[in-house]
Parts: C-alpha cells; sequence; structure tokens
C-alpha cells in the first residue's frame, strides 16, 4: 500500500482488512457512504500506533469516533486548526473529543506528515498500542460492534469487503 493514492468510489466505505485495501457497502456513517469513520477504525485495528488519521474542513462530525480509535490504539490524532477550515465542523468536533497530538493550519499540514512519515516509530513505545489496541477490541465488543464492520462469508448475497483495483 506505501505509494499509493486509493479514492473511495460512491457508495463505498474503504476499509484495512488483513493488509488490504477493501471496499465494503456498509451502512450509512455520518450520512455518508464513504465515510471516514469506517477506515480510521480499520486502520486502528491493522495499524495499531502506527496509524496517524488527519481530519480536515468538512461538515458534520465524520472522522471523529475513528480520530479517537486511532489514538486509542496509541496512533497519532491530528486535525486541521478548526480557525483554519472553510468549514470548521469536523476539525472542531475531532479537537473537542480526541486528545490531539496536532491542531495545526493546512499550510503546515505538509511538512508535519513528512517529518511523521520519516521516522520509525510514531511514539517510541513498543507495546504502548498492543496493548491499547487489544483495549480496543474489547470497547467494541461492549458496545456490540465489530472493530471495523462485519464481514461475510464470500459467496453470500452483498459478499464482503472486495479488493480495490
Amino acid at each position: 500500500m506505501p505509494g499509493r493514492i486509493y479514492v473511495a468510489p460512491p457508495n463505498c466505505h474503504t476499509i484495512i482488512a488483513d493488509g488490504c485495501v477493501r471496499l465494503l457497502r456498509g451502512p450509512k456513517e455520518n450520512c455518508a457512504r464513504p465515510a471516514i469513520d469506517p477506515l480510521f477504525r480499520s486502520v486502528a485495528e491493522s495499524c495499531g500506533r502506527h496509524a496517524v488519521g488527519v481530519i480536515l474542513t468538512g461538515n458534520l462530525n465524520d472522522g471523529t469516533a475513528g480520530l479517537a480509535a486511532i489514538k486509542h490504539c496509541g496512533g497519532v490524532a491530528i486535525s486541521q486548526d478548526p480557525d483554519d477550515a472553510a468549514y470548521p465542523e469536523m476539525p472542531r468536533s475531532a479537537a473537542e473529543h480526541v486528545p490531539l497530538d496536532y491542531c495545526i493550519p493546512l499550510a503546515e499540514m505538509p511538512e508535519l506528515l513528512v517529518e511523521l512519515a520519516g521516522r520509525d516509530d510514531q511514539k517510541g513505545d513498543d507495546q504502548k498500542g498492543d496493548d491499547q489496541k487489544g483495549g480496543y477490541n474489547e470497547d467494541m465488543a461492549m458496545l456490540g460492534r465489530a472493530p471495523h464492520p462485519a464481514r461475510r462469508k464470500p459467496g453470500s448475497p452483498k459478499a464482503g469487503p472486495s479488493r480495490a483495483r
């Protein structure tokens, strides 16, 4: 997946499962499909402390729950400064509900992302993400949700995630 850009097609959530980018026609979240929360939750589960989530300008609160999952698993939570955003609702929601590692203007985002991508280990604690990841899975089970949208067996109607091409 490194060195590639994936764009979610209409009416499909993009998730990471078993090391692959997959498409899922799950329920709408925040009145949208695709939404960022399913992707962020799957990244939190798959990548733990190596995950980086970024919330940029936008309406409603899409991304807040997924960014919280990334943070809970030891990853890095970043939001555009709401005062810098054309539509500040998404970054404001993230700032109000997630302990952000960075809340910066859009103009500073590329430099930060390049810096984070160059680090061998964002958090420096090999066990932190793994311990928190287990807690995340338990938290999601208590809420009655799979860590990311449930997969169906291949061949069934509305078969689960398909590989992105």
